[in-house]
């Protein structure tokens, strides 16, 4: 199984003295599931283990095991301030996976393993390969790390974090639209996998409260860009840094010179009635970002887990993360393309025009297919140094671009 950690048993049985005598018919395998079978073995008192996958080739089977004294965790909780942490969430961190945070303070229900008391107590059964306990509460936070065998744990609490900013677009406010808080580096190797969103008010200002300590990279996530089965868009990346008990403060906006592009459509593509109505078009900075390791290219799940652990951990890759951007521009019904304001440099110019939403029959009734790209074009593009002259309130025209259809 390679390390990985099953969803608990649908079937319970009880041993006796140490001697569990299990008979599974191929029968009771759901068949959407491969017909195999593993042993989870749970006694009070110590750690719980479970098999390898077990196929019913293998015929009769006689296992031996021997349990290490643990199997719980209990203590007590407390704020920052040292009062008792009545009612505090937990959630067991696996070895291979992370703990979801979708809303400020708040664990994944998913995820969720128990609470403490009024007075902060708790005792909890702990899952095989748990590596750590996340504990959240209104007054804090905090990560405790666990060790085979150890019962008690007391648990101290960080005050949260919080992330304040404002959104621009050519040094005006940018009200109503959506933000992002993602871990830098994606989330396999962090025992937080934080998703945040909020929303920009009136005057283009946003508040992320309740963040625990970390490296994240806060990004403009307009709605209007996103479609089903793409990419997701996200622009103006911004990395920031939290630490326990303070606030950061992140500028989400574009400084340097106003540039546009005009976008054209092939022979081929115009008679397949591509529009600007439903079209996206970005300029990335030419940062070299090693993609992440795929799947198809190791043979174990262990081994894939390695490369994505040292993909994450990678100084370099952090480096490279962190100078990425992406600026999205404003197409006009023609096909010109207005960017705000940019920085001089090397960008990579990518523009999609989309087919509209359909919907087809399916199995159970009509079904609506996404908006596919019909078209395309992708070309290096440079930014010169510079702002545009003050007399002058052209954008800095960067060429014409080419859709070809898919």
């Amino acid at each position: 199984m390679d390390n990985t950690i099953p969803v608990r048993p649908f079937r319970t049985e009880q041993g006796t003295a140490g001697v569990l005598d299990v008979q599974i018919a191929q029968g009771e395998i759901p068949v959407d599931h491969m017909p195999a079978y593993i042993l989870w073995l749970e006694a009070d008192g110590y750690e719980a283990v479970f098999t390898p996958f077990h196929h019913f080739e293998e015929g009769d089977l006689r296992l031996d095991f021997s349990l290490t004294p643990g199997g719980s965790v209990e203590g007590v909780v407390r704020t920052p301030a040292g009062e008792p942490a009545g009612g505090a969430d937990f959630a067991f961190v696996p070895e291979n996976d992370s703990v979801l945070s979708v809303r400020p303070g708040a664990l994944s229900s998913r995820s969720a393993s128990g609470k403490a008391d009024a007075t902060g107590r708790f005792r909890l059964n702990k899952p095989p390969l748990s590596r750590a306990l996340a504990v959240f509460h209104s007054s804090g936070w905090m990560v405790a790390a666990l060790a085979p065998g150890v019962r008690t744990n007391d648990v101290q609490l960080l005050p949260w974090g919080r992330i304040e900013g404002v959104l621009e677009r050519g040094g005006s406010p940018v009200a109503r639209e959506a933000i992002g808080l993602r871990n830098l580096g994606g989330n396999w190797t962090r025992a937080l996998a934080v998703m945040h969103d909020t929303t920009t008010d009136a005057e283009g200002r946003f508040v992320f409260d309740r963040v625990p300590s970390g490296e994240y990279t806060v990004s403009w996530q307009s709605r209007s860009w996103q479609r089903q089965d793409q990419p997701f868009v996200q622009a103006l990346q911004t990395s920031v840094t939290t630490r326990a008990g303070e606030t950061s403060v992140v500028e989400l906006q574009a400084r340097g010179r106003a540039v546009s592009v005009r976008l054209r459509a092939s022979p081929r593509a115009r008679a397949e009635g591509i529009g600007w109505t439903n079209a996206i078009c970005t300029l990335r900075l030419a940062v070299d970002v090693p993609p992440e390791p795929a799947r198809s290219d190791y043979v174990s799940q262990e081994s894939h887990r390695g490369a994505r652990h040292n993909w994450a951990t990678d100084p370099a890759i952090h480096a490279a993360l962190r100078a990425a951007r992406t600026y999205v521009g404003e197409i006009a019904s023609d096909g010109t393309v207005q960017f705000d304001a940019l920085p001089p440099g090397s960008y990579l110019l990518e523009a999609k025009a989309f087919g509209p939403a359909q919907n087809q029959p399916g199995h159970a009734g009509e079904r609506t297919v996404p908006c596919q790209v019909q078209a395309q074009v992708q070309a290096p593009v440079t930014v010169p140094e510079g702002t545009n002259a003050a007399t002058d309130d052209a954008a800095s025209f960067l060429g014409e671009f080419i859709l070809e259809p898919l």
